[in-house]
């Protein structure tokens, strides 16, 4: 099946801009092959971040090309699998909220509900996964690797959960990861991150308020959280402060940081989202 087709007069560039509108990634997911050099001109001066190969003079080798490239598959996951059923559901859901009188009215009219589960063996794989390439939402930016993931879930300083993400449309699936480290009553934010597939959709504050509850329950009175800017995070800048937290002073320029009390602290999710937390015995293996 096809994710896209651009059937049309425009150049190779905007095309190629259309799709990355449509599918909602980032051009250095993108491989362009053509096999007019003109063409692969075009697409590196107007997208940089696309993998744009030299084609080989024989057509026969064309099978070949895509080995050499670098691309970044660590795991073959069921998101994976389903990346083109996604899609067709976002296509629903653009179509709905064209048609919704405001963004409020669409996302209640979306029916989403969010799964909260502890991170599990089974979703190890998805966890590095999502560590890997999320980057637009992604407030510390650690790369944590599978055998990272497995010491965190085994730490008794840590606490670990992961967000699935569903609506009326279709299902997300595994696209939140919150990572948080205790020192005594105070609990740090070493990972939260969301998949850009459900970001504007208010599921961020879901996460925040899964959070602020985990460390409760494992006895922190304050919580910290750190946002690392890199070039492409920007949209999490001031996650922090419209959940409530307080900036803190340091002597870095590179980080900022937050603090607050939990005592008092409001929830920030809209009533409009359904939340199942699920235990670890209740936890689910897909």
């Amino acid at each position: 099946d096809f994710a896209s087709i651009q059937a049309n007069w425009q150049d190779k560039g905007a095309q190629i801009a259309a799709i990355l509108r449509e599918l909602k990634i980032a051009p250095h997911h993108l491989v362009f092959l053509d096999d007019n050099p003109s063409e692969r001109l075009l697409v590196r001066r107007m997208h940089p971040e696309v993998l744009v190969p030299e084609m080989p003079a024989d057509p026969a080798l064309f099978a070949n090309l895509l080995s050499g490239c670098e691309l970044d598959t660590l795991q073959f996951t069921r998101e994976d699998a389903l990346r083109t059923e996604m899609i067709r559901a976002d296509r629903q859901r653009d179509t709905l909220q064209q048609k919704a009188p405001s963004l409020e009215e669409f996302l209640r009219e979306l029916q989403i509900e969010v799964t909260l589960q502890p991170l599990t063996p089974a979703l190890l794989e998805r966890a590095a996964q999502l560590c890997q390439r999320t980057n637009q939402f992604n407030l510390t930016s650690v790369r944590h690797s599978l055998d990272d993931l497995r010491r965190i879930t085994t730490s008794p300083r840590h606490r670990s959960f992961m967000a699935r993400v569903r609506d009326r449309f279709g299902d997300h699936g595994w696209t939140g990861l919150v990572i948080l480290a205790l020192e005594g009553d105070l609990a740090i934010v070493d990972t939260l991150l969301l998949s850009c597939r459900v970001l504007g959709k208010d599921v961020e504050l879901v996460l925040f308020d899964a959070a602020v509850a985990t460390v409760r329950e494992a006895g922190a009175r304050k919580l910290r959280g750190v946002w690392h800017p890199t070039a492409k995070n920007a949209p999490c800048a001031d996650y922090y402060g419209k959940c409530g937290m307080s900036p803190v002073e340091t002597t870095t320029a590179v980080e900022r940081v937050w603090e607050t009390t939990l005592d008092g602290l409001l929830s920030r999710a809209p009533v409009y989202i359904k939340v199942v937390s699920l235990t670890q015995g209740e936890a689910s293996e897909s």
